[in-house]
């Protein structure tokens, strides 16, 4: 029978999602939202079992790397252990690297969202809710391939405001006194990180 060897491989590859069985460890505190970071509805991500960027359909909430790595937030390097290993996501209690079977099927699971885990605080849902209207990343792809095809100062000008907009809701809640390390997990990545990959020159 194979078991683990905790080489880390897989805690090196990146965080893991939540599903909704994963919420007590958010809501009791094991996992802070300063850790997490979401991937919003619509926007493009790297899919493992198609192997391509897709326009996700949900919220995907994951644990954040270790700066400038996709290494696991809480993956300890030294000894190859995992921090939380006792109050683990399920992703990674079901990932074995020479099955990928269970772990493929937790993807169809369904997923733990910020809708799930902040519609009840008055005044941050609304605004998550009104920052996902506007920096709608379906919008956003529409108008890149609009860019495609024709230079239109028009465009330009909206891909402008749409990031100025996103830029300006975090900075009004850092102001106000929220944590700068909770807007990843709030509103998504910045716009001027995730939007160069997708060939949107932002500065």
């Amino acid at each position: 029978m194979k078991t683990c060897r905790q080489c880390g491989t897989c805690c090196q590859k990146g965080g893991p999602s939540f599903h909704r069985k994963d919420r007590r460890l958010i809501d009791e505190g094991y996992i802070p939202g300063r850790d997490l970071y979401t991937i919003r509805k619509g926007e493009p991500a790297y899919e493992n079992i198609q192997h391509q960027l897709i326009s996700v359909n949900t919220d995907i909430i994951k644990i954040k790397g270790k700066p400038g790595k996709w290494e696991c937030l809480y993956f300890i390097s030294r000894t190859r252990k995992c921090g939380i290993y006792e109050n683990r996501p399920e992703e990674c209690r079901v990932l074995t690297c020479w099955d990928t079977g269970p772990i493929e099927s937790m993807y169809a699971a369904p997923h733990l969202t910020r809708q799930d885990l902040l519609s009840g605080v008055q005044g941050i849902w609304e605004l998550i809710e009104d920052h996902q209207n506007r920096c709608d990343y379906v919008e956003i792809l529409k108008l890149q391939e609009r860019i495609k095809t024709r230079q239109d100062r028009t465009v330009k000008a909206r891909i402008r405001e749409i990031v100025a907009y996103d830029r300006q809701i975090r900075q009004t809640l850092i102001e106000n006194s929220v944590a700068p390390d909770m807007m990843d997990f709030l509103f998504g990545r910045p716009l001027f990180i995730t939007l160069p990959p997708l060939g949107i020159t932002v500065y």
